[in-house]
């Protein structure tokens, strides 16, 4: 009897055991890395309510970079260097689900490729950290949606109010059924066409324009609409922007090429400029392209004027960056300088015409 007794317990304690082991704590999110690189890949600021997992290109265990939390602080994504070697420059997708589709879909993480929190164009810079700060706007995680249908080759930006405002997603070409979920509100989206040039190293933009002949003629293309009690949902076509497509570049594009001694900036008044592809230094041997945006029509948000003066341009060091005479950028123009010698003594060829910008 008492062996019995001992099997008994024996039998219990293994029990309890097993049944401990067999029953792990539901996922909490503890294992997410929500640490603030500073030997970051990139940059983000996130204003939505909601913490974010980031993953690049698309939602797979492989392609996970690290975690997002909210606050809108500047935050440093972690560099893995089997996702972001120091080989060569790419642009990419930065696709972001919130922390509770990630927890819930651990196991079947593709499942989510057409319903991001939201998705950004960004750039993995090689020749110098990428200064850009990829902000993800509070405007997302409401329960209304914005569906996208994409239908042609263009990678396009969803901006909301203008041409330069905020970001609601990103689409690749060919992509179909792409929902971001969205607070409630009135809503005019601009479609913003892009692109990596790789024979200027930029990210270049392009924005559909209304044709000649029309009420809106020269104007950004936009669809506007309200998500509202009567209105949960709106489906954008982007083929619906291209169609008569006239398209422009709002900037033109200064390729600084640097022969000098040492590594370089420039600045726009008292500005440090950055390209699209978040470079700031032009080290020595290198060039970079700076995009220089053309000012909107007095009146507008959404139209460019045809040419922009830059009374304050300066190139050189930080410490002693040199002022160049005034000039005169036309929109959809690319330029060129050469600049010579070293720290102490810097010199300047003109600028000068290079090309007409395509896209």
């Amino acid at each position: 009897m008492k062996n019995l007794q001992k099997l008994y317990v024996v039998v219990l304690i293994v029990g309890l055991v097993l049944g401990l082991v067999g029953c792990p704590p539901e996922d909490d999110g503890t294992e997410i890395d929500y640490k603030n690189y500073s030997d970051y890949s990139i940059k983000v600021k996130n204003d939505s309510n909601r913490k974010l997992v980031a993953f690049l290109g698309s939602p797979s265990p492989e392609n996970l970079i690290s975690g997002i939390p909210t606050g809108g602080n500047v935050h440093g994504l972690k560099k893995d260097a089997k996702l972001f070697p120091n080989t060569s420059p790419f642009d990419f997708v930065l696709f972001l689900v919130t922390e509770e589709d990630y927890l819930a879909n651990k196991k079947n993480l593709p499942s989510l490729a057409s319903r991001p929190f939201t998705s950004l164009y960004a750039y993995h810079n090689v020749n110098s950290p990428n200064e850009l700060v990829y902000t993800i706007t509070g405007t997302l995680g409401g329960n209304k949606r914005i569906t996208v249908q994409n239908s042609t080759a263009y990678n396009v930006e969803l901006r909301n109010n203008g041409r330069d405002g905020t970001i609601i997603g990103y689409t690749k070409p060919e992509n179909y059924n792409i929902v971001f979920n969205v607070n409630a509100g009135n809503y005019m989206i601009f479609p913003v066409f892009r692109k990596f040039n790789s024979a200027l190293g930029t990210i270049m933009s392009a924005f559909p324009e209304y044709e000649p002949g029309t009420q809106l003629e020269g104007r950004a293309k936009f669809e506007e609409f309200s998500l509202d009690n009567a209105t949960s949902e709106y489906t954008i076509d982007v083929n619906n922007f291209v169609k008569g497509i006239k398209i422009t570049a709002g900037a033109a594009f200064l390729i600084i090429q640097n022969n000098a001694a040492t590594g370089i900036g420039f600045w726009d008044g008292g500005t440090r400029q950055t390209t699209e592809t978040g470079g700031q230094a032009i080290n020595r041997n290198r060039s970079e392209t700076f995009t220089i945006y053309m000012e909107k029509q007095p009146g507008t948000t959404d139209e460019f004027l045809a040419s922009r003066v830059i009374g304050q341009i300066r190139i050189g060091t930080s410490a002693n960056p040199i002022t160049l005479p005034s000039f005169e950028f036309e929109n959809g123009k690319i330029y060129k300088i050469i600049v010579n010698g070293d720290a102490g003594n810097l010199t300047f060829s003109s600028i000068t015409y290079e090309s007409d910008w395509v896209f």
